[in-house]
């Protein structure tokens, strides 16, 4: 019997551990959703961030984490990167916008010209 009852012990002392854990993943988790919650989730504010991503994707890859990283070089390249090993990564497959931004900035404007024929 009192072998039993050192089992029990044992048992209720795993369950109650096992139970802390669980609230303070709760607790963790409920912390987190009220601070995305708190979030400026305006469309302005969507905007003004996608612009400041377009404008300038090297401040995050220099200042984000592993993460950051990954999600530009998917934003900004629309394939995977060409490795030559001589010359290293290429940029090839650079995604609209920011081949329009680098147009841009180095004044490489081109003209369209249309003709409309009836």
């Amino acid at each position: 019997m009192e072998q039993l009852n050192r089992k029990d012990q044992t048992l209720i002392q795993l369950y109650e551990r096992k139970i802390k854990e669980k609230e303070q993943a709760r607790m963790l988790a409920s912390e987190k959703a009220k601070q995305a919650y708190a979030m400026d989730m305006s469309y302005e504010s969507a905007v003004g961030t996608v612009f400041d991503f377009i404008g300038n994707p090297l401040s995050i890859w220099d200042n984000g984490d592993l993460e950051d990283k990954r999600l530009v070089i998917k934003l900004v390249f629309s394939k995977r990167l060409p490795y030559n090993q001589k010359q290293g990564f290429g940029t090839d497959g650079i995604e609209l916008p920011f081949t329009v931004m680098r147009d841009l900035s180095t004044n490489k404007r081109k003209m369209v010209v249309c003709t409309v024929t009836p």
